[in-house]
């Protein structure tokens, strides 16, 4: 929530069982706790630190901190009841930041056939040309309505990001997800095929046809494969002997 402050507060609460889980260690929204002399505190006090991405383990490692370990990001694996749709929907989930690529959600809504349903729910986001977007915080009960449509794919449409929740949470729900080739979703939905690369509006559109066809049992899959990944590496973690120093 603070950036390196956290780990400040951490070390100071819990000693030195205490770790933070560091998911954006440059923020992509406007955030305090981020400042060199947090930094440097941070480095002083060598507070372990997870991180859930290569990406975002690589740039805790560039603001020279040491005990640094990647884990899986958690899921939970649950029981999803879909409701029948008529339509097929793609979702974009979650607060507005800079580093959304809006233009080419722009170019996709051109490319996608006009009766396919396409929205943005999240605060923050400006008009978006060919998505009907709900400008407001999502509560949970929402959430749950949204990822249990079957006929849903979610779009992660990101120039720059460490990891998605909101990729985790359709995961969950058993929702396919199209977003970049070259983030952290290439090690859960790479062999999906709904991961294009480069931003061709084409090659996402491409991509949404594909994930629009996956079935339930390839999602079921990956999210178990993903959840016992996650569970042997925080089994790890809590028994904190096992963070390292970065290399």
């Amino acid at each position: 929530m603070l950036g390196y402050l956290d780990i400040v507060c951490v070390r100071m609460l819990f000693g030195r069982r205490g770790f933070v889980v560091l998911h954006d260690p440059d923020p992509l929204v406007r955030a305090v706790g981020y400042g060199r002399v947090l930094k440097w505190l941070a480095r002083r006090l060598n507070c372990p630190v997870v991180t859930h991405s290569e990406e975002a383990t690589r740039v805790v490692a560039r603001h020279g901190l040491q005990r640094i370990v990647c884990v899986p990001h958690p899921v939970l694996v649950q029981s999803s009841t879909k409701r029948p749709t008529e339509l097929r929907s793609v979702y974009v989930l979650g607060q507005y930041k800079p580093d959304r690529d809006i233009e080419l959600m722009e170019s996709v809504a051109r490319e996608l056939p006009a009766e396919m349903i396409l929205r943005v729910a999240g605060r923050g986001w400006p008009d978006v040309a060919g998505w009907s977007v709900d400008n407001r915080f999502i509560s949970e009960g929402e959430m749950e309505t949204i990822l249990s449509g079957a006929s849903t794919v979610v779009l992660v449409p990101y120039r720059r990001f460490f990891q998605s929740g909101i990729a985790m949470r359709a995961l969950e729900n058993l929702v396919p997800v199209v977003g970049p080739a070259d983030s952290s979703l290439a090690a859960i939905f790479g062999s999906l095929g709904t991961l294009p690369t480069g931003q061709e509006p084409q090659a996402w559109v491409r991509a949404i046809d594909r994930a629009f066809d996956a079935d339930e049992a390839t999602l079921r899959a990956l999210l178990g494969r993903q959840a016992s990944a996650s569970s042997r590496a925080w089994k790890r973690v809590l028994r904190l002997g096992d963070l390292p120093s970065h290399g």
